[in-house]
């Protein structure tokens, strides 16, 4: 989906990270990212930034980064569960998905219920969802988005979820 981008995924800057010295050939983690299309914009690009953290930083095999687009966010959670079963049933699981989303702050018992079933859709599955819905403050282009009221900026949320990703894959496999 990004194969041909010619853009970088943002640097988080943290020198904390114990995933920076990854062993990059003995990394064969299959994953899913399930983006919602609300928003389209701002969930497209956290799910660049995702895929290309995943690349480029911790090595992924692009053959090994699944991407399915999806229209609406309420919908992630089937989606995820679907795609993690169907998966299994044909021998290839993955290791971790991340599902991105945007649902517009006032229909918040919409995200309350999309991120519980996220969680129980992870202990039925034994499958780890990070979980990448963000509760948007418009219904544009969001550049930033709000939680209780604080502000935060786009910028290092996809490197961050992936960051995320690769622990818990990492713990999934052993």
């Amino acid at each position: 989906m990004y194969r041909n981008s010619q853009s970088q995924p943002r640097n988080n800057n943290n020198n904390n990270n114990k995933l920076d010295n990854f062993d990059r050939y003995e990394n064969n983690y299959r994953i899913l990212i399930v983006q919602s299309a609300w928003n389209y914009d701002s969930s497209d690009a956290l799910a660049k930034d995702v895929y290309l953290t995943l690349k480029n930083q911790y090595h992924i095999k692009e053959s090994n980064i699944c991407i399915y687009q999806i229209t609406q966010a309420i919908d992630l959670p089937y989606t995820a569960q679907h795609l993690i079963n169907a998966a299994k049933n044909k021998g290839q699981p993955f290791d971790v998905v991340i599902c991105i989303g945007v649902i517009v702050s006032r229909y918040e018992q919409m995200v309350n219920t999309v991120n519980q079933y996220l969680m129980k859709i992870t202990l039925e599955t034994g499958t780890p969802i990070i979980n990448g819905i963000l509760p948007g403050k418009t219904n544009g282009n969001m550049e930033l988005f709000y939680d209780n009221g604080k502000r935060y900026d786009l910028i290092n949320l996809g490197c961050y979820w992936a960051k995320v990703a690769m622990e818990m894959a990492g713990i999934h496999s052993t």
